[in-house]
């Protein structure tokens, strides 16, 4: 599959590598000893995948506005070549734009090589010797080349964090300061301005929220929260008058966590979501009361490949829904994969009933596709299935995932072998701690392209909302 996908769980070891090459440092390269602030040193590299002399300056690297993380690296580091699959997964992951630099003093064809062999996905930038980059950062590799080193830059050119001489917990750290740096730049930066017309609307989308209603506060789920989120919903409402915006949401919002499934579902009702697919947490802790709770026709589940039971009888939602958006239509159809359910007990199989995936979708999406301008799935089946029925089944524009959990920080474009069209998949993360928002435009070729993507985090800097709070247990 073209994709490179974020799986659920992280590599996890290879960053503790790191700890074997931090005392090796020379006493040159120490002497730079930048701290959390300072202005990075300015350099200019050539990209190994590039032909051309000039090389790319960091101020380039940074105008994205997003965190850029740098690892230096030297061709024979083991540490280094065994921390970059973690990098790779963290870029990925997480709101960074991290780059591979080769201090080595390899020719160039040589650092290519090692490239290849190992399957770089990142891009690496050429700094021989450490001459340009390296020594004024205080990563040129010492007597035994081995010196992977991290440097993590705020847009302002201002280093945020660098990794230390102790790697224990680093990859939690690490993942830590890249969410710290975007908080604090979330408070102080402000949103790009929003442009929509009658070709165009303002997509919403969360996922995964997982019972949390309310941040802890803590390392693990220092922000989100119901309340900043309906505070958040509310802004854009107030903003963006009908019909340009629409709300989506891929499931799992319940979690035994939660103080009940009837409190969930009374904050979703003030979250007036335009359309919910159930995730298997929604299912299988709600039992036999599944029915009966989660399906009021005033709630706007929709479901093509499913249905819940009780000892009554089955129910099942809409398989889909048609907006007017400005002047498109946009469909929205929800499935979720009757894989994600393999380990669920035998029991549950008395209350919900699943139908293929694939089949379900091939069977619907030739009249949603000829009929509407714009095909959204909302799929509860994570981000790998996501990407695959994307890839393999046409007529989808944009999917809306959950499940794996997964903070794209950017749209995942997939290119359907069958049409030869493109999908985007996206998905907010995990615990509901980011909103995603991206602009859905139609193109004078009636395709469909998307522009200022954003997770936002709901931080303190959003004001709880009263009308929420007054459903939380105090």
């Amino acid at each position: 599959m073209t994709p490179q996908r974020a799986s659920k769980s992280s590599p996890g070891a290879p960053l503790l590598a790191l700890a074997m090459a931090f005392s090796l440092l020379s006493g040159a390269a120490r002497a730079a000893d930048l701290k959390k602030g300072d202005p990075c040193p300015s350099f200019q590299l050539v990209p190994l995948a590039s032909t051309a002399s000039a090389g790319i300056p960091l101020e380039k690297l940074l105008e994205n506005g997003e965190p850029v993380l740098l690892s230096f690296f030297a061709a024979g580091c083991v540490p280094c070549l065994t921390e970059i699959p973690t990098l790779e997964y963290i870029a990925q992951t997480q709101n960074v734009d991290a780059y591979l630099i080769s201090v080595d003093s390899a020719p160039a064809d040589r650092v290519k090589s090692l490239a290849l062999k190992h399957n770089f996905t990142l891009p690496v930038l050429l700094d021989p010797a450490g001459k340009r980059a390296g020594l004024p950062y205080g990563a040129v590799p010492g007597p035994q080349t081995t010196s992977p080193q991290l440097f993590l830059l705020s847009p302002d050119k201002t280093l945020w964090w660098r990794s230390q001489d102790s790697a224990a917990g680093l990859e939690k750290e690490l993942t830590n300061q890249i969410r710290d740096l975007n908080e604090a730049l979330a408070r102080r930066v402000p949103a790009a301005p929003i442009s929509l017309d009658s070709d165009s609307f303002l997509l919403v989308f969360t996922n995964s929220a997982n019972g949390y209603l309310s941040p802890c506060g803590c390392a693990d789920l220092p922000f989100g929260g119901v309340s900043r989120r309906s505070t958040f919903f509310k802004g854009l409402r107030k903003k963006f008058p009908d019909p340009s915006l629409l709300f989506l949401d891929a499931g799992d919002n319940y979690a035994l966590r939660a103080p009940s499934l009837q409190s969930v579902m009374d904050v979703l009702d003030v979250l007036r979501y335009d359309a919910m697919v159930l995730g298997d947490q929604d299912i299988l802790l709600s039992g036999k009361d599944a029915r009966k709770t989660l399906f009021n026709r005033s709630r706007p589940f929709l479901a093509a490949n499913f249905e819940v039971c009780d000892d009554a009888g089955c129910d099942a939602p809409l398989p889909h829904k048609i907006f007017k958006r400005g002047d498109l239509r946009v469909a929205v159809i929800a499935a979720m994969d009757p894989d994600i359910y393999t380990l669920a007990p035998k029991t549950w199989k008395k209350w919900v009933h699943l139908t293929d995936l694939r089949k379900k979708l091939q069977e619907s999406l030739p009249s949603l596709r000829e009929n509407n301008d714009v095909v959204i799935l909302l799929s509860h089946s994570g981000l790998e299935t996501d990407c695959s029925l994307a890839e393999n089944i046409p007529g989808i524009d944009i999917v809306v995932g959950g499940h794996s959990q997964t903070a794209l920080k950017d749209a995942i474009r997939v290119t359907n072998l069958n049409s030869g069209g493109h999908a985007f998949v996206v998905q907010a993360g995990p615990n509901g701690q980011y909103v995603g928002k991206v602009v859905v435009r139609m193109q004078p070729d009636k395709t469909v392209e998307l522009t200022g993507y954003e997770l936002v985090p709901l931080t303190d800097a959003i004001e709880d909302d009263a009308e929420v709070l007054k459903l939380l247990p105090q």
